[in-house]
């Protein structure tokens, strides 16, 4: 907790076009066929159909589930990062797809091509904000010691000629913490009563729901994705909008993402620990370019200091 308290502290020095401050997590898995929140809430009905729903709430088939990925944006008010701001739902298929470094960088880079981000994370000039902030749950999939992890945001670090990026986690139990679930909640309320299609294009299951037709199957994965990113699209939360797009599985499987720098390179300018990762720039110039913000003035060791001092 005092990691993640003091990374929003050095996030508040720097003004609102050097910071780009984002917290993500994985929302718990989408369901087809049956019920996609389990809570009560009003729901508008016609009469003019019959509604029919399922007498069990056994698993449609294997793996029929989809996985949203959200994405939170941080805006400053008042010279403080807030819990606010527009929100990216990337959902993916959970049998055809999977969350991992390298989805989560794919999504980082959407998230900046998107006009409702533009304010949090782009400059004036369009260029990605030179310090970057991300907040995780600790997940395998984006946990700051993570290798993979390492090696995606060294990839934007450069790509992007970011100053420094600093990926961090609370400790185990605190997770709900993490400014993303506040969006949390918001969205799933949005989809109390509602139950997703498995068989848009019919059924590609046998009677033991087996799979019998691939083809068929990630349609049908697809038209369930594209109806959950339309409700959620619908959503805005604090006055800011959410972006849901349903992401099509890759033709091949995702590859482990390999860190291509030298030990040098990682000694000069990593620093990786149990809840943070930091990626910063140093002054040589035939190593890294020249500073875009005046970080180097307040932290001259480059590196943040330990939140509490060890003796």
């Amino acid at each position: 907790m005092a990691s993640v308290m003091f990374a929003r502290e050095i996030a508040n020095l720097f003004g609102d076009d050097h910071v780009f401050f984002l917290s993500q997590d994985d929302k718990a898995r989408v369901p087809l066929g049956l019920p996609i929140s389990k809570k009560q809430t009003a729901i508008l009905m016609h009469l003019e159909y019959k509604v029919v729903l399922p007498d069990h709430d056994f698993p449609i088939g294997e793996k029929h589930k989809l996985i949203p990925s959200v994405y939170a944006a941080c805006v400053k008010k008042d010279g403080e990062i807030s819990y606010n701001g527009p929100t990216f739902v990337s959902i993916r298929s959970g049998k055809h797809d999977k969350s991992c470094a390298e989805t989560h960088s794919d999504d980082f880079e959407r998230v900046l091509q998107l006009d409702e981000f533009k304010d949090a994370a782009l400059t004036p000039n369009n260029d990605v904000k030179p310090l970057v902030f991300i907040s995780v749950d600790g997940g395998p999939d984006e946990a700051p010691k993570n290798q993979q992890a390492l090696a995606v945001w060294a990839r934007q670090f450069e790509n992007n000629d970011l100053d420094a990026v600093f990926v961090f986690t609370h400790a185990p139990g605190s997770s709900a913490y993490n400014p993303v679930e506040r969006r949390m909640a918001p969205l799933s309320k949005d989809t109390a009563g509602v139950i997703l299609p498995f068989d848009k294009f019919g059924s590609h299951l046998d009677a033991s729901n087996k799979t019998i037709d691939p083809d068929i199957e990630i349609k049908n994965f697809e038209a369930a994705g594209k109806i959950l990113a339309e409700i959620w699209s619908e959503s805005v939360i604090d006055k800011y909008p959410v972006i849901a797009s349903y992401t099509c599985p890759p033709e091949n499987e995702h590859r482990e993402v390999l860190f291509h720098k030298s030990e040098e390179w990682k000694a000069k300018h990593v620093r990786q620990s149990q809840y943070m990762l930091q990626i910063v720039k140093c002054s040589d110039k035939s190593c890294c370019k020249e500073w875009r913000t005046n970080y180097i003035d307040f932290f001259p060791q480059r590196f943040l200091p330990p939140p509490i001092p060890i003796v």
